[in-house]
Order: structure tokens, then sequence, then C-alpha cells
């Protein structure tokens, strides 16, 4: 108990450090969470369930700009209509071997179906939203009995992350609330101890403060495979009573967090709404200053002489006013003309809102162009928009898609729901090769250059046949292969194609040498009777 205590104690000391670490981002999440995205503005200020919380917005252009890019890097990254990865070797000279790759492409094949049968997609929605408005997001990967991997997009709020000598995530602590009867639920009512226990009994709707501490254990045993020895250590913690409820590991991470964008000597990441947010707090303020000057035109203050009009005045549609005309033969009553130039408060109103959408990067999401377009303009546009936004794939990979795909590929495994891998694969690492839209233009960029190279030495070839010799086809054929993640099963191992061109060499010399023993047998054949 005194060991637990300690530890307890030891974990409540690091929280606080972090919670420090953190209060600075907390003001401006905040901010950002006003302007960009309402659903998520609790991270100092807490509402109520249902209120309303875009009540001070008057422009929904930041709102829709991030909808839009968290849309475009879902469809881009992690599309559920087109697999988005492959698994290979790192060394490619066992690809040839029996088996290997079918059981590679079989495996992405099984990863493919669990994360589409998953609640993975809606998930990973949630996650780009929240990249796109916080710069950090963080998704929590777990076992499912049923649908083999589960997902969750935790709130920032929750959230509190270090990471090691090298930048990467490696400790990441949730607070969380949960009622008493949830705890006791899930994990036993005597593992919860006696304050959540009896809370469990007198008010089970209490809510209680819960600790996740998710942490790399230093002094393990690798060999051994307990949950106490796994490489990282899991924690819960009732932060009232400072009781373990649980204590466990993870054989991989299991919290992918991902940041857009990162600042030396900073932890969190920094966002486009972070860019944005000037003129976003600027267009805001326009519009209302907008609305009010179009209001006074369309329904004008007005002007009442002093002593001309019988008092209240009544506005409203067909009622009576009593009055007396002035002396110089004017109305009395009369509209105050304020001069308001509503065009150019519309006119500033839309750069604002353009430099909204630039920031959020909608210019390289929407293809523009008429349609005098050829199909080779709108693809190369294309191609060009995307390669703009590869920067933001190499964050990402190495912090959402590499973390992503080793849990769900340690969870299918352990679990028997991936093929059996051949002899061949003992000992040997995987590589993951990306195969969404953006990653394939990359590639694809490659493989046009090399297209061009192969081009331009055919008419040299023509000329100087030695220099097709420089050209090493296989090698050429099997690059570009890979370049186009054409399925690696419709391509023949190096071994089949040296038998089946040994095969066709010697089919051919029988064939010569039958050729050229047709004349002799004839000969041969024609001499015998005179023999």
């Amino acid at each position: 108990m005194t060991e637990s205590t300690a530890s307890a104690g030891e974990l409540l000391r690091r929280l606080g450090e972090m919670q420090a670490k953190r209060a600075t981002w907390e003001a401006h999440w905040q901010e950002l969470a006003d302007h960009v995205l309402p659903r998520r503005a609790e991270i100092v200020r807490h509402g109520s369930p249902g209120e309303k919380r875009m009540g001070k917005l008057y422009d929904a252009t930041a709102i829709q700009a991030n909808e839009l890019l968290a849309a475009a890097l879902h469809g881009m990254l992690t599309s559920p209509a087109t697999p988005w990865f492959e698994l290979a070797l790192n060394d490619a000279r066992l690809m040839g071997e029996a088996g290997v790759a079918a059981w590679l492409e079989e495996s992405a094949r099984r990863l493919h179906g669990a994360l589409n049968a998953s609640n993975f997609q809606t998930e990973m929605h949630e996650l780009y939203l929240d990249l796109g408005c916080f710069g950090t997001a963080a998704l929590f990967i777990e076992e499912d009995a049923e649908a083999l991997l589960r997902f969750s997009c935790r709130p920032l709020s929750e959230i509190y992350i270090g990471q090691d000598a090298q930048g990467r995530i490696d400790t990441v602590f949730r607070r969380f609330s949960f009622t008493a009867r949830q705890a006791a639920q899930r994990w036993g009512a005597a593992a919860v101890g006696p304050r959540l226990a009896r809370l469990a009994e007198r008010d089970p709707d209490a809510d209680s403060d819960i600790l996740h501490a998710l942490l790399p254990r230093t002094d393990r045993d690798p060999r051994r495979l307990e949950a106490a020895q796994m490489p990282f250590a899991s924690v819960y913690l009732d932060m009232a009573s400072r009781h373990v409820i649980a204590e466990g590991g993870f054989r991989e991470m299991p919290f992918a967090v991902p940041r857009w964008s990162k600042a030396a000597g900073e932890v969190f990441g920094r966002s486009p709404a972070m860019t944005a947010l000037p003129d976003v707090k600027m267009l805001n303020e326009m519009c209302r200053t907008t609305l009010r000057a179009a209001q006074k035109a369309v329904d004008p203050p007005l002007l009442i002489a002093d002593d001309g009009v019988v008092l209240p005045l009544r506005t409203q549609p067909a009622s009576l006013n009593f009055a007396r005309f002035l002396a110089d033969g004017s109305d009395p009553v009369r509209p105050l003309a304020t001069n308001a130039n509503v065009g150019l408060g519309l006119e500033m109103e839309e750069r604002r809102r353009a430099a909204i959408r630039s920031a959020f990067y909608a210019d390289q999401l929407q293809l523009a162009g008429g349609p005098q377009m050829t199909a080779t303009e709108v693809l190369q546009r294309t191609e060009e928009k995307l390669r703009m936004l590869g920067p933001i794939l190499g964050r990402l990979q190495s912090e959402l898609l590499r973390p992503l795909i080793d849990r769900a590929f340690g969870i299918a495994l352990r679990a028997g729901a991936l093929p059996k891998p051949p002899a061949a694969l003992a000992g040997q690492a995987l590589q993951i090769v990306y195969v969404s839209p953006i990653a394939r233009t990359q590639r694809q960029t490659e493989a046009q250059g090399l297209l061009k190279l192969l081009e331009f030495a055919q008419p040299l070839s023509a000329i100087e046949p030695q220099l097709a010799d420089n050209i090493d086809g296989d090698a050429a054929l099997r690059h570009l292969w890979g370049l186009f993640s054409a399925p690696q099963s419709v391509l023949r191992a190096p071994r089949k194609v040296a038998e089946r061109r040994a095969a066709r060499q010697q089919a051919q010399a029988q064939a010569q040498m039958a050729t050229q023993a047709g004349p002799l047998l004839e000969a041969l054949s024609g001499g015998a009777p005179n023999a």
C-alpha cells in the first residue's frame, strides 16, 4: 500500500508540472475553439450540455474552412474507399521468396478491413478537426472484443503530453471524469477503492476525476511478456483518494498524438487556425459593423422636429402619427442620412474570407479553372496542389499514421486476425509504404522523371544500340511497379522470371537445332537406298 501511495504521489506531482507548462496554451485554445470549433470550446470555460456556443459569432467562414481541411485530409491520407498503406520489407531481396509478397498483401488487406469495420473513420474526422484548429490532437487505440479495434479521439482539454530526446511523444497523461457507477462497471467494485465503492452505492451518478498515466518503462526485462514488463506502463488513479485502481502495460504506445507544426522548444503543435485567428476575429467584427450599417440603411434612424410631432412616434406599418408641417414646408419626420458604405464593408469582408480560406489551404484543396481546361491541365494542376501539401505529410506520417498502423498491426497479430507469416520473415522488420492519394502523387513525380528519361534515351539507342546496355529493364519495371502501387501478387518473382527465360531459351535452342539438323537428316535419308 505504501508503494502504491508513493507511486500515486509521484504521478500527481508530475501531472502538476505538466499542467503548469500547459497553462499558457489553454487561453489560446479557448479562443480558437470559440471561433473555429465551438463544439469543442471547453478548454478553460466549461458550459452546460446543449447550450448555444455560437452566440457571439457573425460569420462561419473559419468553421467551414476547418471542416473542408479535415475532409480533405481524411480523403487524401486515410480514405475508406481506397487502400492508403501497404506492407513491405526492408530487405527487398526477400520479396521474391515463396509466399512473402502474398502474405504482405493479404495482411495489409485485412488491416484495412479491420480499420473500416471499426469506428476508425468517424474518430479520424474528429482528429483532423482538432488538428486544424488546435495543432495537436490525440487518438486512443484500444482492443475491442467485437470489432478488434476501437478508436477514441480524446478532447485536448484532457491531454497532457511529454516528449523524449528525439522529440517523439512517449508520455501521455489523461485526466477525465467518470461517475462512480461507470468506474465500478469498468474496473469492478473491489478495484476502485473504498471511496468510489461507497459512492457507487450512495450516489452512483457523482463525478470523480480519474488520471490515466502512460509512460515508458526503463527498468524492464524485454524477454518477459507480462503486463508489468511491457514497454509502456499504464496506471489508472483515483485522484481524490490517491488510490491506484489498475496497473498494466502496452506493447505499443496506445496514443497517437500528431502535431500540425511545432516551434523549437515547444511540446504542443501550432495550427492553421492560429495563423488565421487575427483575420477570423477581424472578420467577425467587420460582419457586426456591416450588419449594423446595413440595418441603418434599411431602417434608418429618424430626425424629428422639436415640438413638431405628437409623441410617441409609431414606426409600425399602417400606424398614424400626428404632426404639423414646419415653416419651411419640410417634413417634421424624415430619415437621418448616415452615409454608410455597405459595399465597402462587404468588399473588405471578402478579402478577409479569402485570407482565412488560404490559411486553411482551401485554395490548394479546391481546383480553380474554367471549362476550357483540358484533362492534362486538370491533372497537372491537381498534382501541383497536392505536392504543395507534401510537407504536411511527413509529420503526419511519423506522428499519426506510423504509430496507428504499428498499434493496429500488433493488436491484429496477437488476436490471430492475420495469416501465419512464412518462415522467410523470421526476424525481419516490416516497412510501411504509404499509397494515399497525396503520397501516390509525390511518388508518381519520380515515375514521370524515369519515363521521360527512357523516352529521351530511345532515339539515342537507335543511333548507338550499345547505349541500351546501360539500362536495366527489369529494375526499371519493378521500380515503376512500386511507384504506381500496383499489386505485388501480379508481379512475378525474379526467380520465376529467370526460370521462364531459361525455359524459353532452351526451347529456342532446341528449335534452332531442329532447323539446322533438317537438311542433314534429309540428305542422310536420301542417301540410304544408294548405300
